[in-house]
């Protein structure tokens, strides 16, 4: 079972404890429903998780913030890196600090 499919059953499942009759413990007004404060508590972990994981993994992290520390140079609006082309915004610092492929950060010679 996905974390996506137990949200939905979460959400849909009937609340059972407190018999109010609700169709889901999201629903249950009833102050002192177990399920429903568990219910909620589970939904907010498995967001939470699928957030991280849209992120991505820690060595996927690591990677991202090596590669960040990494410089690169551009060579006739080229990245050396990747190969990015930057065209005429080569020319324009504000437009070409990082190479949007990989990006690391673009090592200027006339930089001071």
């Amino acid at each position: 079972m996905t974390a996506s499919e137990a949200i939905k059953i979460l959400k849909k499942d009937s609340c059972y404890e407190c018999a109010q009759g609700t169709d889901s413990p999201l629903n249950c007004e009833y102050g002192e429903c177990r399920v429903a404060k568990a219910t909620r508590v589970a939904i907010k972990a498995l967001e939470e998780v699928q957030q991280y994981r849209a992120i991505g993994t820690l060595e996927e992290c690591r990677a991202a913030v090596e590669r960040n520390n990494e410089k690169t140079r551009i060579i006739d609006g080229i990245t050396e890196c990747c190969g990015y082309d930057f065209g005429i915004d080569a020319f324009q610092r504000e437009l070409s600090k990082f190479c949007p492929v990989c990006g690391r950060k673009i090592e200027r010679s006339d930089e001071e």
